[in-house]
C-alpha cells in the first residue's frame, strides 16, 4: 500500500483511474530521498538503536552489511524464489514493451536480477494508440500540436474503446486495423508471457534502506487493451474460438501481475482486467454459444491463478515497505518524494496538496523525525500493530464486515493524523485541500470539458484548477508553518507513533477502498460466468429464462452470489433481453447503472454513487456514447 496510491483511491473509484500516472509515480519514487523543502533541515544525527525481532523490524534476516534488516533483499528473495527466466512471465513482457519506462541508472541491476541481457532502446516494442498517431500524424508531442490534434487524439481514444465493446471491422476503423498489424510482433509476446506460470519484477536498492518499487509495467493496459479490441476485430471475422483466446490471454496478463506483493499491483492487474472484460462480455453478447463451448469456457475462468489476495499484499508487502519507510526515516530523516515534477507539473503548493505534498505536513514530517526524543523501536512497533489490525479487518468473514471494520479504523488513523498535527501547532489540513477536492468533483459532474480531461487523466488541467485556488490560504499555511514546534511534555512513545499517524496514517485512512478492485474481479467474474449460461440457453430456447435458477445445472454449476452482498445477482427480464447486474461495492441497487457508463450526449456523466456492475441484452449502442 503505498502513500502515492492511497491518495488515488482516496478521490474514490473514478478520481483513482484518472490520477493511475501520478500513484505509479509516487509509488517509484524514494520513499525518503526526495529534494529537500524550504521546511526541512538537513540534519546530522547518531546511529538509531533499532531492535531486531518479530515486535520491531518484522523481520530479523536478511541483514545489510550496517546490521539493519535487508526489506529489498528479503522481497526479492520471497518472489523469485522458483522463478526461472524461462517461466517468468515479465520476461516477455519486457521483451514486448522495451526498457524505456526503466531509469537507466538500474537497467543493468534490474535485467541482471531477472537473469535476461539488457534490451536496447530502439526495438519492435509495443506501440500505444497515442504514439502510433502521433507517428501517423507527424506531431510533435503524444496528443498534437494543437487543441484540434489533442480533440483529434481523443476522437481515436473513444472508437479504440467502442471497438472493446463491440465486433468491428477494418472498413469501420482502419486506424485501429493499422496499429493491431504494427504490433503482432509484441502481442504475440504478450500472449505467450501469460500463459507462464510465475511474474517477477525485482526491487532495486539505490541507496542503504531504500525501498524501491521503481519498475512497474505500466505499458500492459495498453497490450491488454488491444488483445480487447483484436478479439472483438476476430469475433467480427466469426473467428469465435481465437477471439475467445484473445480474452483469456488478457484475463491470465491481468492475474499474473496482480500477484505483485504490494496493493499497487493488485491495481494495475485490474486495471488490465477492466480493459478485457468488456470484449468477453461482447462475445457472449454476439456470439453464437453452445452449452458445450459456454462450460469449456467457463471452466477456462475458474482456472485462471489467482491474484494475490489483499491479506497478503497487506501483511507482508505493504508491512515491509511502511517498516522500510520508518527505519529510512530513523537514519536518514523523512521527506515525501515530488513525483509533480516527474509528469511536467510545477511544484505550485495548491496542486501538491491532492497528495498530501503540502508545506504542513511536510514541516510535520521534518519536526517529528528529527525530535533526538522519538523512539524508533516504538514507530516500529506500532507500525506493525496497525498491520495486524489491517489484516485482521481484512479477515472479516463478509465484504460488508471487511468493509465496515476497515472504516472504523481509517475514522481512527484521521482523528489519530489530526492529533499529531494540532501537537505541532499545525492546522488540520491545508486550507486549500477538502475545498479543491469538491472542486473537482463539481466540475467532473458538471463541466463537459472537465468530464472529457477527467477520462483522459489531464493532470493539467487539474494543476490549472488547483492554481486558481485563494492566495490567502497559502499565506495562512506559510504562516502555520514558521510557528510550528513540539511541545515539551510529549513522551518518547507520542512522538513516533505520532510521526507514524502523520507518514501512514493517510494510507489507512482508505482502507475501505482497498476492497473495491477483490470485490469488483469477484462480481465481473460472477457475471460473465452467467452471461455465458444465458447466452447458450437462448441458443437453445430462443428466450432467456425467467430466473436464474433455471441455468443450472445444465448450462451452469452453480448460480453464484453478488459478492458485495452474499445475495442473489439482481436479474431481470424483458423481451428479447435481459439486465444482469452486481450492487457494486456501495452495495446499492442502482439499478443496474454505473457513473462510467451513463454518460448522455453532452458527454457528461451519471451520479458518482452509482457504481453497479451490469450486464445487458440487447448491448447498449455504443456508437452514440
Amino acid at each position: 500500500m503505498t502513500t502515492g496510491c492511497s491518495r488515488a483511491l482516496l478521490v474514490g473509484a473514478y478520481a483513482s483511474q484518472m490520477l493511475f500516472c501520478v500513484a505509479t509515480l509516487l509509488a517509484a519514487e524514494p520513499k525518503a530521498n526526495g529534494a529537500p523543502s524550504k521546511a526541512a533541515a538537513t540534519v546530522t544525527r547518531p546511529r538509531p538503536k533499532i531492535t531486531i525481532s518479530k515486535e520491531t523490524t518484522y523481520l530479523t534476516e536478511p541483514l545489510r552489511a550496517d546490521g539493519m534488516v535487508d526489506y529489498v533483499a528479503a522481497v526479492n528473495q520471497r518472489f523469485s524464489a522458483g522463478v526461472t527466466p524461462e517461466n517468468n512471465a515479465a520476461v516477455l513482457f519486457l521483451r514486448a514493451l522495451g526498457p524505456k519506462k526503466i531509469d537507466r541508472n538500474i537497467r543493468k541491476t534490474f535485467f541482471k536480477h531477472l537473469r535476461m541481457a539488457e534490451l536496447p532502446d530502439e526495438g519492435e516494442y509495443l506501440i500505444p494508440c497515442e504514439d502510433f498517431l502521433q507517428t501517423r500524424m507527424g506531431w510533435k508531442v503524444p496528443g498534437g500540436d494543437t487543441p484540434d490534434d489533442l480533440e483529434k487524439t481523443q476522437q481515436m481514444a473513444d472508437k479504440v474503446w467502442r471497438a472493446c465493446h463491440v465486433p468491428w471491422s477494418n472498413e469501420e476503423y482502419p486506424f485501429l486495423a493499422e496499429l493491431l498489424q504494427a504490433n503482432v510482433r509484441p502481442l504475440r509476446l504478450i500472449t505467450e508471457g501469460s500463459q507462464r506460470s510465475r511474474f517477477y519484477v525485482p526491487l532495486i536498492s539505490t541507496k542503504p534502506g531504500s525501498f524501491r518499487p521503481l519498475v512497474m509495467l505500466t505499458g500492459l493496459p495498453w497490450a491488454t487493451e488491444q488483445l480487447a479490441a483484436r478479439a472483438t476485430w476476430r469475433l467480427r471475422n466469426h473467428q469465435l474460438d481465437l477471439a475467445w483466446d484473445e480474452v483469456m490471454a488478457g484475463f491470465r496478463l491481468a492475474r499474473l501481475t496482480g500477484r505483485g506483493p504490494f496493493v499497487v499491483d493488485s491495481l494495475l492487474a485490474v486495471r488490465c482486467e477492466c480493459q478485457v472484460f468488456p470484449a468477453a462480455i461482447a462475445l457472449a453478447q454476439y456470439g453464437v454459444i453452445t452449452v458445450g463451448l459456454a462450460r469449456r469456457w467457463q471452466a477456462e475462468l475458474h482456472n485462471l491463478p489467482a491474484r494475490r489476495s489483499l491479506v497478503d499484499a497487506l501483511g507482508y508487502g505493504c508491512r515491509l515497505e511502511s517498516l522500510a519507510i520508518t527505519s529510512s526515516a530513523a537514519e536518514r530523516g523523512y521527506q515525501r518524494p515530488n513525483a509533480l515534477a516527474k509528469v511536467g507539473l510545477p511544484p505550485d503548493p495548491t496542486f501538491k496538496a491532492m497528495f498530501g505534498l503540502d508545506e504542513v505536513h511536510q514541516r510535520a514530517y521534518q519536526l517529528y523525525s528529527t525530535d533526538p526524543r522519538i523512539d524508533w523501536n516504538e514507530a516500529l512497533r506500532y507500525v506493525n500493530v496497525w498491520y495486524d489490525r489491517l489484516v485482521a479487518a481484512c479477515r472479516q468473514p463478509s465484504y460488508r464486515r471487511r468493509r465496515d471494520a476497515l472504516m472504523q479504523l481509517a475514522a481512527e488513523a484521521k482523528r489519530r493524523g489530526g492529533q499529531a498535527l494540532q501537537r505541532a501547532s499545525l492546522p488540520l489540513n491545508s486550507p486549500m485541500r477538502d475545498d479543491l477536492f469538491t472542486a473537482l468533483v463539481k466540475a467532473i459532474k458538471k463541466d463537459d470539458r472537465a468530464a472529457r480531461a477527467a477520462k483522459k487523466g489531464d493532470l493539467r488541467w487539474l494543476y490549472e484548477i488547483a492554481s486558481k485556488r485563494d492566495a490567502e490560504a497559502r499565506k495562512e499555511t506559510e504562516q502555520a508553518v514558521r510557528r510550528a514546534s513540539l511541545p515539551r511534555d510529549l513522551t518518547p512513545k507520542q512522538i513516533a507513533q505520532h510521526f507514524v499517524d502523520l507518514v501512514l496514517g493517510p494510507d489507512w485512512e482508505v482502507g475501505e477502498y482497498m476492497l473495491k478492485p477483490d470485490i469488483e474481479e469477484q462480481a465481473r467474474m460472477s457475471l460473465l460466468d452467467l452471461a455465458l449460461a444465458l447466452a447458450a440457453y437462448h441458443h437453445d430456447h430462443a428466450s432467456y429464462p425467467k430466473t436464474l435458477g433455471e441455468l443450472a445445472p445444465k448450462y451452469i454449476a452453480d448460480i453464484p452470489c453478488d459478492p458485495a452482498t452474499d445475495r442473489a445477482l439482481r436479474y431481470r427480464r424483458w423481451i428479447g433481453g435481459y439486465r444482469l447486474y452486481s450492487v457494486g461495492p456501495n452495495g446499492k441497487d442502482d439499478g443496474g447503472r454505473n457513473f462510467h457508463e451513463e454518460v448522455d450526449a453532452t458527454g457528461r456523466v451519471g451520479d458518482l454513487s452509482w457504481d453497479d456492475i451490469a450486464i445487458r441484452m440487447p448491448p447498449r449502442n455504443y456508437s452514440k456514447q
